[in-house]
């Protein structure tokens, strides 16, 4: 009898882990979108971390159109530009599969203005009635930093330079 207990024990305890471990187990999917700028004419989008399905067509000025595999309930989210407060990187959704995304642009007038690199909720998927997060990543901004290599080689033309005026006669004719 006692092994009985022991196991009914077990059991009950087996059945407890999977009750408090169901709300974690039973959370709702969500879908993940990612934008990221690479440059002015260069804009990569993941649909869950895959490109399969994803079309990006640079329409030209900082602009871009997405279609998705999924249709999204209309969403709007202005991403302000790392480099310019007053202008935006936004991704307008009309409802459909298809985005226009734009950089460096004045709000859109619609969604939240957060900022560049947060991930915020951007709808609900049609097919499966699943959120939908987004998170934009301006990476076209970037200052370019000269490589320590370049800053020598200025130094060392600009010794050059001052060095060939010093020692230049100044009875020599140019």
């Amino acid at each position: 009898m006692r092994r009985n207990i022991t196991g009914a024990a077990a059991l009950a305890f087996s059945a407890l882990g999977l009750v408090v471990g169901a709300p974690a187990a039973l959370a709702a999917a969500v879908h993940q979108l990612d934008y990221t700028e690479n440059s002015t004419n260069s804009l990569s989008v993941t649909w869950d971390g895959s490109t399969a399905g994803v079309t990006v067509i640079g329409l030209g000025g900082g602009e871009w159109g997405v279609t998705l595999p999924d249709a999204i309930t209309n969403s709007v989210v202005n991403w302000i530009e790392p480099e310019d407060s007053t202008l935006f990187n936004w991704v307008a959704d009309n409802g459909s599969d298809r985005q226009l995304v734009a950089s460096d642009a004045g709000n859109f007038g619609q969604g939240p203005n957060v900022a560049d690199g947060t991930n915020v909720a951007f709808g609900t998927d049609e097919s499966d009635q699943e959120a939908v997060m987004a998170v934009f990543h301006d990476l076209g901004d970037v200052p370019a930093i000269p490589e320590p290599s370049s800053l020598g080689l200025l130094a060392v033309s600009l010794a050059g330079l001052l060095g060939t005026r010093r020692f230049r006669s100044p009875h020599s004719k140019r």
